[in-house]
């Protein structure tokens, strides 16, 4: 949820939920790592059968920015945002496995929409993450505007 605080200045809140899946390959449903109790000089790294891999990712986030219209259409963003991601993802080893566990997140993201209607709009976000800069995302957004 995002609200406006003056003509440029915006503030909000959001919440953020992503599913994993897939499979690795690694011995008995590691994920890129060997069991905690695992010896790495008597452990075999060859590759075995695909063993299924799911997780889920939360992230909630407050974030703070600034806007501004571009040719009446298009509406231009930046903005801050800081919180924290809490990830699990499980497989044949067990649940809970791996996934960063409550990480700090703080993001500089850069958006532009597209007024559809004077109600709603649809646009492109950029994102990364300025504590782990591998951490970057493209996404597509929909809007709905509400007004007083």
């Amino acid at each position: 949820m995002k609200v406006s605080r003056g003509r440029h200045v915006h503030v909000g809140a959001e919440a953020e939920e992503g599913l994993l899946e897939g499979t690795t390959r690694l011995p008995n449903g590691n994920v890129a790592r060997l069991a905690p109790d695992a010896d790495p000089m008597t452990t075999s790294t060859t590759l075995g059968p695909a063993s299924p891999l799911e997780g889920n990712t939360l992230a909630l986030k407050l974030f703070a920015g600034v806007h501004s219209d571009l040719a009446r259409r298009f509406v231009i963003s930046t903005d801050v945002a800081v919180g924290f991601r809490d990830t699990w993802v499980s497989s044949d080893l067990g649940t809970d496995v791996a996934g960063r566990k409550n990480a700090l997140l703080l993001e500089a993201r850069t958006r532009l929409d597209f007024r559809m209607s004077p109600r709603s709009t649809v646009g492109a976000i950029a994102t990364t993450n300025l504590v782990d800069r591998r951490d970057m995302s493209l996404g597509l957004m929909f809007g709905l505007h509400f007004g007083r």
